[in-house]
């Protein structure tokens, strides 16, 4: 009886030496042998064990991972009626004991419900019962440290771990007190009398760990443990082994308390690696390092220019491997520095080369469909049928209505706000919009919601976890969810969809699993229903499936973590850059790395700190590194995907200070090089084909000879009947440039209408971009009603107050310069009370939500006329209407063309009447930050205010009409920053000021505003003259305006439907385009891409412009 350690410095060569030694003991005709490795390498060692002994079976030797040979022992020797909880109903049950005492705690209180902290503390109190670390001790070192938050986090820490233990009481228990169960289990079990025990893929353990091994020592005749070691006490890369060596002493230890025999055995191996290979696994982390003299051709260097040209030259290799050299693709392994940015990349770009390939990876279950419709069905109750989670329940596929059928249902939804209890209603309102009778749109509403309102009305009699489990089963099996799984991985096997297929045939017995956690550890616990949708949610977060390679001859793609690959004869590394290989590690749970010190100095030992990752990395890369047996290939980018810049790792410089005859390959070469790099497999060499072309679309810096051979390649795929009509459909993309952008003016007229009636609205939108105003005008899609308020219901509500307000003034004779204030307001309300119930079906009053923006918009509305009221009362102007509606009769000489007229609604109309003059001043309100800019008037972007003008200069009735002002008044409740010692009326009345344009004139300004001089007012804009027009300059410029408009309305009729929107700085047509998904606007291959115009345009140079006649020309 004792304890042999078998080591040596590479992993592979232990786990070969097990696989020889178990071998000869089958030979020898021993029974009872068992090899223990890690949960996840289990499947791969008995294929392993098979192929290295020629084994038809396993029949007197079993391979086990530790928690296999848990259930062993509890079978065997008694205790499975205990509960035993797997980290999922772990999670559960954390879950219920974070709701419990969130209140007592003091630092993780604001913590319990954010994402990632329950893992946290799973990961904690597991870790500190691994190292057989009790509340009691966590208490006694609380006691102890008296500065800092470190009390206060234990304190937390150990109220959690205490009620946790409360609540598994004596009759359940997790993973951790399992072990410690069954350790005590071990010396009884038969099956491990006198039996052989190997151990091999582990690098460290825990407490937990060590006491098993100890226990097996008391009844198995010997343990053979494989550790990747080197006995040499002065070799020159201890630091690689430092973590194994302080297993070594540990298991030491044990061997010397249990008084068995203690020895160590180093294998004796021959190298069957190259010799470069050998020479890196002496040297990778050795000091000095020994400089390999000779040519290096098993290992290659390649600096790529991003992520994506890193795996495609691995699949190049990959490619000439097979070929070239034999092997097959199992003989290649993948690393990957980061398996969640190179995993999707390596799917697509292995599928066009055609590599068969196993990702060994975990599946979160999170975002499986099954799992989504359980919880947004569990979410669709509990808020009272939402909308957006009953429609996302029908999206995930297992709701007893088809995505067809919903997309009806969810437009009727959206348009009318079907909320509550109105699902279970009969639909009453006629849709505009929606393809299906009321009859059919009800008999999806009844098919849909009926399971759902039983599943409500059982979850509500329900009190105990069991209770809702079982409702929720129930649920499943009437909506005929085993019959839909059952479905789809038929049609996964026929699509060949075989990872697909294997996650669907585990995910109903997962759920099954997560229901049996919840009964067995808390069935009778009473919980609301939020409170068993959070433990639900928390069973299934942290979940992760594996999957089973669906055949043999693959490239298994591995990260550091999950590499355990038989022995293969290639590495191909993929992202061997700074933070990548070697990882930059991660701050341990709750604890940080420097808190973890202090616990340290006080006895409670915990491995996850920074030290701890840092000999765990180091060990993984050395060892990964140096595995193959003939070839290495390392990889790494100068930037990601998005263009942020990498640096490669240390290891970079490391290999080539001992190799230094290795030359780095660059991708970065053009030419014929790189169109020999290029070519592939079909698909593969199609892709880069196609970048090819459209680089020479607007570049000519290919010679003539890689003009020649991409012309060849060209040739072969349209010559091909398999890529043909592929290749027809690339090059017609290639020469896309738009959608048909000219219409003649005849089509323009039957469009539009001969005669025109239209709004300044329609020719500003021209002029931003003439195919959306083509879409907008001509095609009139209309877009899908949604009951919900957005700007425009906000901007209507607004000016409905506005307007109801100085109409009810009006109607009432009321002098509003002697109007009380509490007066304004009541009436405003009365507006109020009117106007919210004809806004979009009484969309304000739908919910309390909305009843409050109503409510906090009638403030906005009371603080704007209280401004206005101001305005007014401070000068001499009168309004004489409100929502004025003019009409203005265009002259163009155009035989196509009819009746031309341009309508408008000035939101506000003031006049001034002195000595025979009538001025006249115009607002609009505005519920944005829009400002008038003469570069705006001159390209035709913003003509509103000016034809608003001349509009009521028209049809006025007046001796002599003249322009006193145009302006925009920004409806708002500001809360403005103040200057020092500035008075907050005072700021808030300059956030009110109008801004436009106004005469320059000392009777109007002080018409408008009393308290004006030259330079300030609270109302105008004097501080500036580029405001301030003389009489000229406001005729010039509303000449200038009408024969923009007509220019616009013959634009429009010639057939400009250019897909061409304006750029003017910052701003840019396309920024709040409702139409971008039809235009397909493209900078890069549109014709002409912007219009690009000049911005910041000052007074004197636009009167300029248009005087010298160079209106609307493009600044290029």
């Amino acid at each position: 009886m004792g304890i042999t350690m078998i080591v040596d410095r590479q992993s592979q060569r232990l786990s070969e030496e097990v696989y020889r030694q178990i071998g000869a003991a089958l030979d020898a005709g021993k029974e009872k042998l068992y090899l223990v490795v890690p949960e996840q390498f289990t499947l791969g060692a008995e294929e392993a064990l098979i192929k290295a002994n020629r084994l038809s079976g396993l029949l007197d030797v079993e391979v086990l991972s530790p928690k296999r040979l848990e259930n062993r022992v509890l079978q065997e020797t008694g205790g499975l009626t205990k509960t035993y909880m797997d980290s999922h109903g772990k999670n559960m049950l954390l879950q219920k004991t974070l709701g419990d005492i969130q209140e007592q705690l003091t630092i993780y209180r604001s913590s319990v419900k954010k994402p990632g902290f329950l893992l946290n503390i799973a990961d904690l109190i597991g870790e500190l019962k691994q190292n057989e670390i009790s509340p009691e001790n966590l208490e006694e070192t609380r006691k102890r440290l008296n500065q800092g938050i470190m009390p206060q986090k234990l304190g937390d820490v150990i109220k959690i771990y205490r009620h946790f233990q409360e609540l598994l009481g004596n009759d359940r228990k997790d993973e951790e007190d399992l072990r410690n169960f069954v350790c005590g289990k071990i010396p009884t079990a038969e099956f491990l009398k006198d039996s052989e025990i190997w151990i091999d893929g582990f690098q460290n353990f825990s407490a937990q760990d060590y006491r098993m091994i100890g226990n097996l020592l008391e009844t198995a005749t010997e343990i053979h443990i494989a550790l990747p070691w080197d006995p040499n006490p002065v070799a020159r890369d201890l630091e690689v082994f430092h973590l194994t060596a302080t297993t070594m002493d540990a298991i030491k230890a044990i061997g010397a308390r249990a008084q068995v025999s203690f020895k160590v055995e180093k294998i004796s191996s021959v190298h069957q690696k190259k010799p470069e290979l050998a020479h890196l696994e002496a040297n990778l982390f050795a000091y000095p390092k020994l400089k390999y003299p000779e040519a290096v051709h098993q290992i290659s260097l390649i600096q790529c220019q991003n992520t994506w040209e890193e795996v495609e030259m691995g699949a190049h290799t990959i490619l000439e491997l097979i070929r070239e050299e034999g092997l097959s693709f199992r003989d290649i392994v993948v690393l990957a520095g980061d398996l969640d940015e190179y995993g999707s990349i390596i799917k697509r770009i292995f599928a066009q080369y055609q590599i068969p390939f196993f990702m060994d990876d975990l599946r979160a279950i999170g975002d499986n469909h099954l799992v989504e419709a359980v919880v947004t069905a569990l979410e669709a109750i509990q808020s009272n049928y939402r909308l957006d989670d009953v429609i996302g329940f029908v999206k995930t596929g297992f709701s007893p209505i088809s995505l067809s059928e919903c997309e009806d249902l969810e437009n009727y939804a959206l348009e009318f706000g079907i909320r509550g209890k109105q699902w279970e209603q009969e639909f009453s309102k006629i849709s505009q919009n929606s393809a299906l009778e009321l009859v059919s749109l009800n008999a999806l509403r009844v098919k849909l919601i009926t399971p759902l309102a039983q599943l409500k009305a059982a979850l509500k009699a329900g009190q105990t976890c069991q209770d809702y489990t079982r409702t929720l089963y129930e649920f499943l099996v009437t909506i005929k969810t085993p019959e839909k799984i059952e479905a789809l991985v038929e049609q996964l096997l026929q699509e060949q969809n075989y990872e697909a297929m294997e996650i669907y045939h585990q995910i109903w017995n997962i759920l099954m699993e997560v229901f049996d956690q919840i009964v067995e550890t808390m069935g009778s616990d009473e919980v609301t229903g939020e409170e068993y949708l959070r433990i639900l949610k928390s069973g299934f977060q942290g979940y992760q499936l594996g999957i089973i390679p669906p055949y043999r001859d693959y490239v298994s793609i591995t990260d550091l973590r999950r590499s355990r690959s038989s022995a293969f004869e290639v590495l191909i590394v993929f992202g061997l850059n700074e933070g990548k290989i070697p990882g930059a590690g991660s701050e341990p749970n709750l604890f940080s790395d420097l808190e973890r010190q202090i616990l340290g100095a006080n006895q409670i030992w915990l491995q996850n700190n920074r030290s701890f990752q840092m000999d765990q990395e180091r060990f993984l890369v050395y060892d990964l590194l140096t595995k193959p047996q003939s070839r290495l290939v390392l990889h790494w980018a100068l930037a990601d995907l998005e263009g942020n810049s990498q640096q490669p790792s240390i290891l970079v410089s490391q290999i080539l200070g001992i190799f230094p005859t290795i030359e780095i390959i660059s991708t970065l070469t053009d030419g014929v090089a790189a169109f020999w790099n290029s070519l592939s497999t079909p698909d593969a060499t199609l892709w880069h084909l196609v970048n090819y072309l459209r680089k020479s679309q607007t570049e000519s810096s290919a010679t003539q000879q890689e003009r020649v051979l991409w012309a060849e390649v060209l040739d072969w795929y349209q010559n091909n009947p398999a890529y043909r009509k592929n290749i027809d459909n690339l090059m017609q993309a290639l020469n896309y440039a738009g959608v048909s952008q000219a219409m003649t003016g005849t089509e323009a007229a039957a469009l539009y209408g001969k005669n025109l009636r239209t709004s300044i609205t329609r020719l500003e939108t021209h002029r931003q971009c003439p195919f959306s105003h083509y879409v907008r005008y001509g095609l009139k899609p209309e877009g899908r009603p949604i009951y919900t308020i957005a700007a425009p219901e906000i901007g209507t509500l607004l000016h409905e107050l506005i307007d109801g307000f100085f109409r009810a003034v009006r109607e009432q004779q009321l002098d509003l310069r002697t109007l009380p204030k509490i007066k304004r307001d009541t009436l405003l309300e009365e507006v109020l009370e009117s106007c919210l119930p004809q806004i979009k079906t009484n969309v304000f009053n739908s919910t309390g939500q909305n009843q409050y923006l109503g409510k906090k918009l009638e403030r906005v509305g009371k603080k704007s006329i209280d401004i206005l009221v101001q305005q007014l009362c401070a000068g001499d102007f009168e309004p004489q209407a409100t929502e004025f509606c003019f009409e203005q009769e265009l002259s163009l000489p155009d035989a196509k063309l009819g009746e031309v007229k341009i309508y408008g609604k000035i939101d506000r109309l003031d006049l001034y009447q002195k000595d025979g003059h009538t001025w006249v001043k115009v607002i609009d309100y505005k519920t944005g930050s829009k400002k008038l800019g003469y570069d705006d008037i001159y390209y035709g972007l913003s003509l509103q205010l000016l034809v608003y003008l001349d509009g009521a200069m028209t049809v006025i009735p007046a001796e002599e009409i003249l322009p006193g002002g145009t302006f925009y008044f920004y409806v708002d409740d500001p809360m403005p920053r103040l200057d020092f010692g500035e008075n907050v009326q005072a700021a808030i009345n300059k956030s009110f000021k109008l801004n436009g344009l106004l005469l320059d004139d000392d009777l109007v300004i002080a018409a408008m505003d009393h308290d004006a001089d030259a330079k300030t007012s609270d109302i105008l804009p004097v501080y500036r003259s580029e405001f301030k027009l003389k009489q000229d300059e406001f005729t010039d410029i509303i000449d200038y305006v009408r024969k923009t408009v007509i220019r616009q309305i013959k634009n429009i009729y010639q057939g400009d439907i250019k897909i061409r929107p304006y750029k003017k700085g910052a701003d840019y047509a396309c920024q709040y385009c409702d139409y971008k998904g039809i235009c397909q606007f493209d900078e890069a291959i549109s014709q002409g891409g912007y219009e690009v115009l000049k911005s910041a345009m000052k007074k004197e140079q636009f009167f300029t412009l248009i005087q010298e006649g160079e209106g609307n020309e493009v600044d290029q």
